[in-house]
């Protein structure tokens, strides 16, 4: 009983931490940057869509695997709406932020399915709308 308060405890404060970038349960407890999620999803072989990319290359996904990136993938979409855009117009970067998200949230259907084809799919529809939105909010 003891050992259990003590664990109780621990995790207790581990949950008031409040780390940056630390997920509890479904959701990051703070937004992370822009910054911080473009390099996750998109900062080369180790981001999501580097492992998304290598993992379709098998024969037999590890579904598994894809489904918890996609489920994060979505998780940081979510969280890129409601950064503020240092350049551009707000509604510009609703309009795109929410197509970014709409193509996460069809990338991870179609993992929830173990569709190779629609994954690769919606991976590759969210990598075309980078341009736009660089071009409105980032100037290049």
């Amino acid at each position: 009983m003891k050992k259990l308060v003590m664990l109780g405890s621990a995790l207790a404060v581990l949950a008031c931490a409040g780390i940056s970038g630390v997920r509890a349960g479904s959701a990051y407890e703070e937004t992370p940057s822009v910054k911080e999620i473009m390099k996750k999803i998109n900062g080369g072989p180790k981001s999501i869509s580097g492992k998304l990319k290598t993992a379709l290359k098998s024969s037999k996904p590890d579904w598994s695997v894809i489904q918890e990136d996609t489920k994060e993938y979505v998780e940081l979409s979510e969280a890129l709406a409601k950064n503020e855009p240092k350049k551009g117009s707000k509604e510009s970067w609703e309009k795109l932020s929410k197509g970014y998200l709409d193509h996460a949230t069809a990338l991870d259907e179609a993992a929830k399915k173990e569709n190779k084809a629609g994954v690769q799919a919606a991976l590759k529809k969210a990598g075309a709308t980078c341009k736009a939105c660089h071009t409105a909010h980032k100037g290049k």
